[in-house]
């Protein structure tokens, strides 16, 4: 069976040399040159012996090694150093394991010798330690671990910039808020814990409170669930909620709440979307079925409805001329596909009293969840050529898309709320 040794030290050159000096048969040596890529290697738990250069940059090895005698009783450590001794703490690890030194420079059979002598210490204590032993190492590192996660995860909660709170799941008072919640609806820390968010009156509608319970207390978890928070200074702001229960092991269910704020992208969407329902242009967006999931007033009015609301929810297919139609489903999933060559076209369509209208198109697939392709067009006449026509609508429909590409991203998706 291989023993196994690990080398920690800053240095590389003495790494390369003990390694050489150690190399034999049956013996697998592992070299670091620092704590953390270490502790993160597989072979961490069967070592069989440390060896540690006491001056590491940004730690003391003895710190090093006294951290490692817990989760390794009785596994020796060899200590290298430039100094010709070692401060006696080191001889006092958390479960007495076997200690030596070997000063720098190292002499090449002081160090074969101690490292011989310590493997055999090793082995013998593996081969002393009971059942029972092994057994209470191995809680005492699962909770190490679970107290590193807690501490990873308190790191997370309190330094995210999205709002998160924990609750409980039977009487809903709030049991822990990070900085960003805090921020997001403007009541202290003090005033928070303790209290329900209905008792608090986050909520603008307590209905979408029950609701957003239900559908964790059935579902296990909340995703895109959006609703309205009322701020201690009474400032209504949309957020986007998300929801998970949490098992932590004991008797009270409790649940984990992200709340995003939407309040200013929800507002500059709809502003950017009233720019194009009142304009000239055409604007519209449809799903691979075809169906109509948003248009502008320019548009419907010119299909012959007084409102956009009359043609979304409809068929685009209804406006597509007979003749056209099965090029135009080919066009719809090639810009599925991204393909480039349909990002501009020109087609007819048809009003409800029978006008064909030529419209140069010029389209996005814009949504990957949903699967939405956003067209903006414009109507063709004799009096504007369709080459200044196209020039003038892509110049328009490129400079918005370079100002803000999320923000239309956000238009087209509209849709599918």
């Amino acid at each position: 069976m291989n023993t196994i040794i690990f080398i920690l030290d800053d240095d590389e050159a003495t790494l390369s040399v003990i390694k050489t000096l150690l190399k034999c048969e049956n013996r697998v040596i592992k070299v670091f040159h620092n704590e953390t890529k270490m502790l993160a290697d597989d072979d961490l738990p069967n070592v069989d012996l440390f060896i540690i250069d006491i001056r590491l940059n940004g730690r003391d090895g003895i710190k090093v090694a006294t951290d490692l005698s817990v989760t390794h009783p009785g596994i020796p450590f060899l200590f290298i150093s430039g100094y010709d001794s070692i401060d006696t703490s080191a001889y006092d690890l958390a479960h007495d394991n076997v200690v030596d030194f070997v000063p720098k420079p190292i002499e090449t059979n002081l160090l074969i010798n101690r490292v011989s002598v310590l493997l055999k210490a090793s082995i013998g204590i593996r081969k002393s330690m009971k059942h029972t032993d092994l057994v209470e190492i191995e809680k005492q590192q699962l909770m190490e671990e679970s107290g590193r996660i807690r501490r990873l995860f308190a790191g997370i909660f309190h330094s995210s910039p999205v709002a998160i709170a924990i609750s409980s799941a039977e009487t809903g008072k709030l049991i822990e808020v990070n900085s960003a919640y805090i921020e997001l609806v403007g009541y202290s820390k003090d005033y928070l814990l303790g209290r329900s968010t209905l008792d608090v009156g986050i909520w603008e509608d307590p209905i979408k409170r029950d609701l957003a319970l239900q559908d964790i207390k059935r579902k296990g978890r909340l995703q895109n669930f959006e609703a309205k928070v009322k701020t201690e200074s009474g400032q209504i702001r949309d957020c986007i909620f998300f929801g998970e229960t949490l098992d932590v092991g004991s008797d009270e269910d409790l649940i984990l709440t992200l709340a995003i704020d939407i309040t200013e992208r929800k507002n500059l969407t709809e502003s950017l979307w009233n720019v194009f329902n009142y304009s000239t242009f055409f604007a519209l967006v449809i799903d691979t079925n075809f169906k109509v999931k948003l248009c502008n007033y320019a548009l419907a009015k010119a299909l012959g409805f007084e409102s956009e609301d009359e043609v979304v929810g409809s068929v685009w297919m209804n406006f597509i001329p007979h003749s056209v139609r099965n090029v135009i489903e080919h066009v719809v999933h090639q810009l599925v596909e991204a393909d480039p060559a349909y990002l501009e076209f020109t087609n007819d369509i048809v009003s409800k009293d029978g006008t064909v209208i030529t419209v140069k198109w010029f389209n996005s697939y814009v949504n990957q969840d949903t699967h939405q392709v956003f067209s903006i067009g414009m109507p063709l006449s004799k009096e504007i050529s369709m080459e200044e026509t196209a020039d003038s609508l892509r110049a328009y429909f490129t400079d918005i898309l370079q100002k803000d590409q999320t923000t239309i991203r956000q238009i087209k998706e509209k849709a599918s709320l």
